[in-house]
């Protein structure tokens, strides 16, 4: 399992031929797996840049500024339609992670059993048929949150989630309940956390990354004990990083760091704006004249809610007193830096989909939720010790409690795909004031009940699936 270096980026999974053809040798499993991987990162359109660009600036997180290109517009504005291009691509990048997984577990059966004293053997089967079920109920799951109402919100046994795929054809497919989705999720990501056993490298889901998932899929649910079990799994594992530690998390993609879990994969001989993340906050070029080219600044009720001087995350997030063209010096948003040494291109960055943080944030919610404010301040405090020099700690309960856990969230998880998917679940609207130097959309208030917290299906999908229904809301073009 060791044997895969950063050339797995440049493999081609097999599903161009035929299955009894692609697989059949433990090396073709392997090339298979990489495929997979390749398929979540999808050049952008899942994990590798959409699944936190299309959500971050979504809420009242980010501002875009005068003059900015409108990329992200449609999601910044929610004027999001069937025909909306990221729509349409995140739909066909995570179920083509669905496909190629489904691919990879159906011919499994052709790959010769180890022998039953070769241990090693045994688990490297098992490993790789474990990452595959975990991408598969990994995509069904960020489908479902999209496409879907939140679980907490919905009646699961009767609204509608997504079509589940455990075959690559070309039947039409119906959707599926929310139940029935969350229940095959659980079901492969159980299966997948039982046959992994080890850690590889951070391009790769291994136990803990298995963990967190787990751990975030439970949360959704608002299944706290099972939520505490596997978040605690995670925290019993891993460290919270600090100071410079913490700071390269973002700054240096290279460092070893215990705290990321599960990381996609960018080349450092790669770009392309569908992969830069930072692209948007930093400016893709250079500055021109002292001025950064930049399209989203962050708001000022999110940078008031950081200590400023003490907490570590204001120097990772954040830079004062930027230059931008026709509007005075700004606060840029630098989590996803303009100078990453393992890039040559300025914004360029590796999406971390999983870290020990968010094991914390979700443990203590669901203690505070579940009546154990004792548990759930320890965990508080711990990551704000970590995060914030000289921290001192008042115990908190009931709602201040958990709007403390929620700010949390919010200065924590900033721009990782996270935020939007909160106020959902939680059921909780929200307005832009409009801020010195902002563009369109400053003003946008946006109520719990707007049915555009759910996507609309994509137009393409309504085309060729007959049996297919489109959310409310949302007329078929």
């Amino acid at each position: 399992m060791t044997a895969c270096g950063d050339d797995y980026l440049d493999l081609t999974p097999p599903d161009a031929i035929a299955d009894t053809e692609a697989f059949e040798t433990l090396e073709d499993f392997h090339v298979g797996l990489n495929g997979i991987y390749s398929s979540i990162r999808a050049g952008g359109a899942y994990w590798g840049k959409n699944m936190m660009m299309n959500f971050a600036v979504s809420t009242n997180d980010f501002y875009a500024v005068q003059g900015f290109t409108n990329q992200w517009g449609s999601q910044y504005a929610w004027t999001v339609l069937p025909g909306t291009g990221e729509g349409a691509n995140l739909w066909l990048s995570a179920y083509r992670v669905a496909t190629r997984s489904s691919n990879l577990i159906n011919n499994f059966g052709n790959l010769p059993a180890p022998a039953a004293n070769d241990a090693a053997l045994i688990a490297e089967h098992n490993q790789i048929l474990g990452e595959a079920k975990l991408a598969r109920a990994m995509a069904h799951f960020d489908l479902v949150r999209v496409f879907a109402k939140p679980y907490r919100l919905a009646n699961p046994d009767s609204d509608l989630g997504v079509p589940i795929v455990t075959v690559e054809n070309l039947e039409e497919k119906p959707r599926n309940t929310i139940g029935e989705v969350y229940s095959f999720i659980l079901e492969q990501a159980l299966e997948a956390r039982n046959l992994i056993t080890m850690n590889r490298a951070r391009h790769f889901m291994g136990v803990d990354a298995a963990n967190a998932f787990l751990a975030r899929v439970y949360h959704e649910m608002g299944d706290w004990p099972n939520a505490i079990t596997y978040a605690t799994n995670v925290i019993n594992a891993r460290s919270l990083s600090t100071g410079e530690q913490f700071m390269n998390i973002w700054a240096d993609d290279g460092a070893v760091n215990d705290e990321v879990l599960f990381m996609v994969g960018v080349h450092q001989s790669e770009f392309g704006n569908d992969l830069n993340l930072g692209s948007n906050f930093v400016g893709g070029n250079p500055p021109v004249g002292g001025n950064w080219r930049i399209d989203y600044i962050p708001a000022l009720e999110l940078l008031d809610l950081y200590d400023k001087d003490n907490d570590i995350r204001y120097a990772a997030y954040f830079l004062d007193n930027v230059n931008v063209p026709s509007i005075n010096p700004v606060t840029a948003f630098v989590k996803y830096p303009p100078d990453n040494p393992h890039f040559t291109n300025r914004g360029m960055n590796q999406m971390k989909v999983f870290r020990v943080a968010e094991a914390y944030l979700i443990r203590a919610e669901a203690y505070a939720a579940s009546g154990q404010a004792g548990p759930a301040n320890d965990d508080l405090e711990a990551l704000r010790t970590a995060r914030i020099s000289g921290y001192s700690h008042t115990d908190l309960s009931g709602d201040n409690l958990l709007n403390a856990i929620y700010d949390e969230r919010r200065k924590e998880m900033v721009a990782e795909s996270s935020r939007w998917f909160d106020l959902r679940r939680r059921n909780v609207g929200f307005s832009r004031t409009p801020q010195q130097g902002t563009g369109p959309a400053n003003d946008l208030v946006i109520e719990n009940n707007d049915y555009r917290w759910i996507w609309p299906i994509p137009q393409g999908e309504m085309d060729a699936n007959s049996l297919i229904i489109q959310n409310p809301g949302y007329a078929s073009e």
